[in-house]
């Protein structure tokens, strides 16, 4: 006997009205906990930061319950407001950081 996971809510989608909490529902269950990172790592991600030279990087970072990566050279680095901004325009909390890597 296999699981239906979602399918059981198809038939309940037929309302327009219902679509947008069925999806709700589905997305918070994609969601997992913020990995923790090792202080070796920490201290890794703060010298790559504190070296930075324009180089291109790929940050890991964790929001919304989901791991995102971006790609982008680092505009600054705001240590007050403890944030990161790219060229492209995004901006990443130090918080979310999980992890950062010279391309």
């Amino acid at each position: 006997m296999s699981g239906r996971g979602m399918k059981k809510w198809a038939p309940y989608k037929s309302l327009k009205e219902q679509w947008s909490t069925l999806d709700n529902i589905h997305e918070e269950e994609k969601k997992i906990e913020k990995p923790t990172i090792s202080s070796e790592k920490a201290e890794e991600i703060n010298e790559l930061l504190t070296n930075y030279y324009g180089q291109e990087i790929e940050i890991s970072f964790f929001r919304n319950g989901q791991i995102n990566k971006e790609k982008g050279i680092i505009r600054k680095v705001d240590t007050f407001e403890h944030k990161i901004y790219l060229t492209n325009r995004k901006v990443i909390s130090l918080k979310e950081v999980i992890d950062i890597q010279n391309i």
